[in-house]
């Protein structure tokens, strides 16, 4: 068992974001990581769960085989249960492995909510291009592209210094992922197996450790 995927962009979905993440933000990393890394990343994003696929199942897969974790923070994000615990998953592994840089962090439109443990990390600001009519040839499409190649070469590094592959890593977004979903499906909006490792800052809202949020 080994790493699948190199970067795990972890963002609220939503019908006019999504393309954004996917198309412009997604192709871009691939872009220049390729340049960087000296060969194409693999970078995990939500389309490629493929129809009729057991879902969080799939999901802590992908989670648990990346190297890094690449964030879109905005202030939707912190009201996913998905959103939180895949921060949270990734963190948990960053307090085992200090060294390593495992979370890469980009804001795309307010930085309030972000627990006081991530907002220790540098956080690269994309609110400007973060536009849902976004288009490519356009002058602000071409500020966004020397934004990510200027990023490229942390992430880079931040890749090919990841940790030995744990197989533990997986097992355990599974079993998170499959508790959300099952607190989900009974309609309970309260207890999951799994408590969140990260605290929140004063200014977010408070999350109980035994929550989807």
């Amino acid at each position: 068992m080994s790493y699948v995927y190199d970067v795990f962009v972890s963002y609220r979905r939503h019908l006019e974001w999504t393309p954004w993440a996917r198309q412009h933000l997604r192709g871009l990393l691939d872009a220049y990581l390729t340049q960087d890394l000296g060969k194409e990343p693999e970078i995990f994003i939500d389309e490629q769960i493929e129809p009729g696929a057991d879902w969080p199942n799939r999901l802590g897969y992908a989670l648990g085989r990346s190297r890094v974790l690449l964030t879109v923070f905005s202030r939707d994000y912190f009201s996913s249960a998905w959103c939180v615990h895949e921060l949270d998953l990734m963190y948990d592994r960053l307090c085992q492995h200090n060294a390593c840089q495992l979370i890469l962090t980009t804001v795309g439109h307010d930085g309030e909510m972000i627990p006081k443990e991530i907002a220790r990390i540098q956080p690269l600001d994309l609110k400007q291009f973060r536009n849902t009519d976004l288009q490519r040839k356009t002058p602000r499409f071409e500020e966004f592209s020397e934004v990510i190649k200027t990023f490229s070469p942390s992430l880079a590094k931040a890749i090919e210094s990841a940790p030995p592959f744990n197989p533990k890593w997986e097992q355990d977004c599974k079993d998170r992922f499959n508790a959300i979903y099952q607190a989900r499906a009974d309609g309970c909006a309260g207890p999951i197996l799994q408590h969140l490792t990260l605290k929140t800052s004063k200014t977010a809202p408070q999350l109980p450790p035994r929550v989807i949020v």
